[in-house]
């Protein structure tokens, strides 16, 4: 693909590392599907994990309970732990840049992962499925506590889904905006 798209090899050393090669549970369990490149050109290192899209039955549970009701974010804690898991198995220091690249669902698993642990340095996607504030508002403590506080909304369960969308969506925007603007995503009409 690089020799196509640049006209000459790639002359760097690769090292490849799949999630299938991983004994956890949560990355099994999840259905979670990612491949992850340490690339080096000299003393210059980079991680790259590569998570795949919707491709089997599995996936399309998850789409239902996670990505579109809000209540499962187990494919991003498993994005996370394949991360963690590939800085291990590469023997590299967390300092190391690691870049998340997606398609869609993908994209929900890498940038929900980034939201909710700081996992990667920059996530790039093309085509993918928004991150669910739903997801957050059930896996991240703090912005469960905020969410309460601001709209006021007690502890009956799914009080989440009275807030109007529209106001949910700006203050998870403004809650995360440190963290958004280190990812990038295009459509397919961009």
């Amino acid at each position: 693909m690089y020799l196509e798209e640049a006209g000459e090899l790639l002359d760097e050393e690769i090292h490849i590392y799949h999630s299938s090669e991983v004994k956890s549970a949560t990355i099994k369990d999840s259905g979670y599907d990612g491949t992850a490149l340490k690339i080096k050109k000299g003393n210059k290192e980079e991680i790259y994990v590569i998570s795949q899209g919707s491709k089997d039955n599995k996936d399309w549970e998850y789409n239902l309970s996670g990505l579109f009701a809000g209540q499962v974010a187990d494919q991003a804690y498993a994005t996370a732990e394949f991360e963690r898991e590939a800085l291990n198995h590469f023997n590299v220091a967390d300092e190391i840049n690691t870049i998340g690249l997606s398609h869609s669902l993908a994209h929900n698993n890498n940038t929900t992962a980034h939201l909710l642990f700081d996992t990667f340095d920059e996530v790039f996607s093309v085509n993918g499925t928004q991150t669910n504030y739903y997801q957050l508002f059930n896996s991240d403590i703090d912005f469960e506590e905020k969410v309460t506080e601001e709209f006021s909304i007690g502890t009956k369960y799914n009080s989440i889904y009275d807030i109007p969308p529209e106001e949910l969506h700006a203050f998870a925007v403004d809650f995360y905006s440190d963290k958004s603007e280190n990812i990038t995503q295009y459509g397919f009409n961009e």
